[in-house]
């Protein structure tokens, strides 16, 4: 098991559209927080650090370092990914309309049996392409993407989108 830093990700250089997972413990003071799989699309070049793919993935390692002990201590065998856009396939198979700035794909906690395992983790994208598009100010775009990360990891804890609907974690 490595545990590769952030800037050693960010460093990599890969072929275009090549996916790595690693299995990443965020920089964090938490002793106990769980690994969590972190999937990230880098290209043939490094990546500028204000590419909104790199900034959308800060902002989104920023909502999981400060998520509250009781859920991050439940995160296990999820997958966080940072992709331009729903690919059309996605979208038609989802039955996904209008603007997506996230997606959780897997079995909810609540779903989750005594025969649960040797599954493939449940992901959690966050779309880069309308979020740095619908949120130009920094602030903006910092506060949508931790929102959207609450979001979706509500998912994975088994909520509906009418449950989440208008909820916020302060």
């Amino acid at each position: 098991q490595d545990v590769v830093s952030l800037s050693r990700i960010e460093a990599e250089w890969i072929k275009p559209s090549v996916l790595l997972n690693f299995k990443t413990l965020l920089n964090h003071s938490r002793a106990s927080l769980p690994p969590v799989y972190l999937t990230v699309a880098l290209y043939n070049h490094r990546m500028p650090s204000n590419h909104p793919a790199a900034v959308v993935r800060r902002y989104m390692v920023r909502a999981l370092e400060e998520l509250p002990e009781m859920y991050a201590d439940a995160l296990s065998n999820v997958e966080f990914v940072v992709s331009r856009a729903p690919m059309p396939r996605d979208r038609r198979r989802m039955g996904l309309r209008g603007t997506v700035y996230g997606l959780y794909e897997g079995i909810p906690l609540t779903r989750r049996g005594e025969d649960y395992g040797g599954v493939v983790p449940d992901k959690i994208t966050l779309y880069w392409g309308p979020l740095y598009r619908d949120f130009v100010d920094d602030g903006a775009l910092a506060d949508e993407v931790r929102n959207t990360v609450l979001h979706e990891i509500g998912h994975y804890f088994g909520l509906e989108e009418h449950d989440l609907h208008d909820t916020r974690v302060e």
